[in-house]
């Protein structure tokens, strides 16, 4: 067992403070990022030397163990520099976090030999073929799409509508299908699993997930993250990384419109009525979105705390308030990019580059908001929920 301690001191602010002093630099890289179609090696280094993917990993196997609110303060600030950057910023901590979850043993093959070993998830489904083996699975001619930042992947989460299955990368192939429009920086390409047997030991079932009774949640009784439903915790991190993107957009809307000049007036253009009345109301967008996000963590702290399942109806506020903040920052973005700024057209402009990546981030299926509002209004007036097997 090999596991690096961390500094007892370190405190979230601190973590929270170094994704911040990444912002220029991430915005350098950028371009690069979105032309190889996948993190660059620099950038995975620095977050693992400023040890932001340990932010919520177990201390027990060299983490700090902070909570998801944490990992989505980073994301808010890594998205300011670099979309697809702010995308893993939030996906890798979150795996690791993930891993916690599952039994002790699992948790051992994972971080015994590194405690920086990343992985992966995948349950955007192509074809899957999984069927029971003894106490365990089997998964064979199987292929789930999206799985981001799989190039530095040594595990995958497998997440089926049985539950949660963690494969080593021996058992998988990525396929390098990842060419978009936006957050091409992500690599969420596609997994393949030919034939691999999944040990009970590295599954945790649907319902443990949804009731807040895996194993993590008596492994570590002191973090309240892990007694709240997996899908409204690790949908803050896709939330927050959209926002970030979104702040991003804001930050270069106002460098440019207060340092150059409007051609139809010649006056600055920070004069224009237009340019004044967008971007206030996109800032308020903006911080009505972080708002959402940093009531929903409190939210699943207090649940976790509590020992409190939540039932449907406090589950869809919770995804309303995913949906919704979402939708906040995509519309914020998408306001300052339609303001008259014709940086924002060309591909390798910072400002046209973070506008596709938010609204690629806004497609994703846990923010899209029509879903989640209707069961908002379902759950609160008694209507039949359609099946939905991850909340």
């Amino acid at each position: 067992m090999n596991i690096e301690a961390v500094s007892s001191q370190t405190t979230p602010e601190d973590l929270i403070r170094a994704a911040r002093d990444m912002i220029p630099t991430l915005r350098e890289r950028a371009a690069h990022c979105e032309q190889i179609r996948k993190i660059p090696q620099e950038t995975w280094n620095d977050f693992r030397d400023a040890k932001l993917l340990r932010a919520a990993q177990p201390r027990k196997f060299g983490g700090f163990e902070f909570g998801i609110d944490t990992i989505a303060e980073i994301g808010m600030e890594v998205g300011r520099g670099c979309g697809s950057s702010a995308w893993m910023a939030g996906q890798w901590p979150g795996h690791q976090f993930m891993v916690g979850y599952l039994p002790l043993e699992a948790q051992h093959e994972y971080w015994d030999a590194n405690p920086d070993t990343m992985s992966s998830t995948a349950s955007a489904v192509a074809k899957l073929n999984i069927e029971p083996e003894g106490d365990g699975w089997r998964i064979t001619d199987s292929q789930m799409r999206f799985s981001s930042g799989c190039d530095y992947a040594e595990w995958i989460h497998f997440i089926t509508m049985h539950g949660l299955c963690l494969i080593p990368k021996s058992d998988f192939e990525v396929v390098d299908d990842w060419y978009v429009s936006g957050l091409r920086g992500t690599g969420s390409k596609s997994i393949v699993i030919k034939d691999a047997y999944v040990p009970p030991h590295r599954f945790v079932s649907l319902e443990q997930l949804k009731m807040c009774s895996t194993p993590g949640a008596e492994i570590y009784p002191d973090n309240p993250y892990y007694r709240a439903p997996f899908n409204l915790v690790v949908n803050q991190l896709l939330l927050s990384a959209t926002i970030g993107m979104a702040r991003g957009v804001l930050d270069i809307f106002e460098e440019r419109v207060t340092g150059r000049i409007n051609l139809h007036t010649f006056e600055s253009a920070a004069l224009s009525a237009g340019a004044q009345m967008r971007f206030a109301e996109s800032h308020a967008e903006v911080t009505a979105a972080m708002m959402y996000v940093r009531h929903n963590c409190q939210q699943m702290k207090e649940w976790g705390e509590a020992n409190h399942v939540p039932d449907q109806a406090e589950r869809a506020e919770a995804r309303r308030n995913v949906a919704y903040g979402a939708l906040l920052a995509v519309r914020a973005a998408e306001r300052l990019l339609t303001a008259g700024d014709a940086k924002g057209m060309y591909e390798d402009h910072p400002l046209g580059r973070l506008g596709r990546d938010v609204h690629m981030a806004g497609l994703q299926a846990n923010l899209t908001w029509d879903e989640p509002a209707q069961s908002f209004s379902r759950a609160r007036w008694g209507v039949e929920q359609p099946l939905s097997y991850l909340t």
